[in-house]
């Protein structure tokens, strides 16, 4: 049964405590990126569109040795990957259990045939490689995830060939380390677009995108627990502020924080849920279409559960649509 907590939401400014700089090297050791799998499993979950709006795609729930297939799948039938969550699922039950990397995606159809470049897998420096590589290029850096992958940090930036107001990225920063860079880039009038935290053993480590963009005002957090996260939903619905990002952070399968960001930007209504399941994920996208909404932010994370007595861990998502 699903937990309507974060069951509201609709339409700008706090502070977020974190900051930081492309140069940082890899704090783990390099792996493969996971590659093309079978994707006949995995459904089309419609997001809906206005009449004038590009149709949207969500992929929910892809264990990564499918991510890429589904990945070549959306781009061959002409959409761009526009936003991306990876985190770590727990398969198996109390007897024997293995962690497997998913990944949440959001696909828009490329109708302005905008030059773009994804990538999932990348560790520190090879992420480091792309965004020098890229943005020498024309190329701007649009969303950035970061997620554990094997005791260690991976990254899934999204560039593309667009246009847009001066803008700041950063990865691999301790989170102690943010809060001056933060408060010097707010000085300078830049707002947070997105941020990722992993935690890797005792530290935690935040990757963030920033830019120029006038919002009309912007608030942003980190840490938050599930009531503190419904009492700034409804904080900043009250105050005509819409949810433009959010991330999940797990330390461990029990304890997980919530990390939003609210702006002004212009819309027309807004809202999110909490703890679905990914049958109830896709009948909400389905219910938000007829209503005229699209989604913008599907992130997964897990829960404990039981079967016969055996602890699991529940696939559990939260998203937000938007008008």
């Amino acid at each position: 049964m699903k937990t309507l907590k974060l069951n509201l939401v609709l339409l700008v400014t706090l502070l977020a405590v974190f900051f930081s700089n492309c140069s940082d090297e890899s704090i783990e050791p390099a792996f493969e990126n996971p590659g093309p799998g079978d994707v006949d499993q995995i459904d089309d979950l419609k997001s809906p569109t206005g009449d004038e709006a590009p149709k949207i795609i969500v992929k929910a729930g892809i264990p990564a040795t499918e991510y890429q297939g589904v990945f070549d799948q959306m781009t061959s039938q002409g959409y761009r990957l526009i936003f991306i969550d990876g985190f770590l699922h727990t398969e198996g039950n109390s007897t024997q259990t293995k962690t497997v990397n998913y990944f949440n995606a959001i696909f828009e159809e490329n109708v302005d045939n905008i030059a773009w470049k994804a990538y999932h897998g990348l560790t520190s420096s090879g992420y480091q490689s792309k965004f020098n590589d890229l943005t020498s290029k024309g190329y701007r850096l649009t969303h950035i995830e970061s997620y554990p992958q094997n005791s260690g940090i991976r990254y899934a930036p999204i560039f593309a060939k667009v246009a847009g107001p001066s803008w700041i990225a950063y990865h691999g920063k301790k989170i102690k380390d943010h809060q001056a860079k933060f408060e010097e880039l707010m000085a300078k009038g830049y707002r947070l677009v997105n941020r990722s935290i992993v935690k890797v053993g005792d530290q935690e480590y935040v990757a963030a995108l920033y830019d120029k963009k006038d919002v009309g005002g912007w608030v942003a957090k980190s840490g938050l627990d599930e009531d503190e996260t419904q009492a700034m939903m409804e904080e900043n619905y009250d105050k005509g502020r819409m949810l433009g990002f959010l991330d999940i952070s797990q330390e461990y399968s029990s304890k997980f924080t919530y990390g939003p960001i609210f702006n002004s930007d212009k819309h027309e209504g807004w809202y999110a849920l909490n703890k679905l399941s990914l049958t109830e994920l896709k009948n909400e996208i389905a219910d938000a279409e007829s209503k005229g909404y699209r989604t913008n932010i599907v992130v997964g994370y897990d829960v404990p559960g039981s079967i016969n007595g055996n602890e699991v861990q529940n696939l559990r998502f939260a998203a937000s649509w938007v008008k």
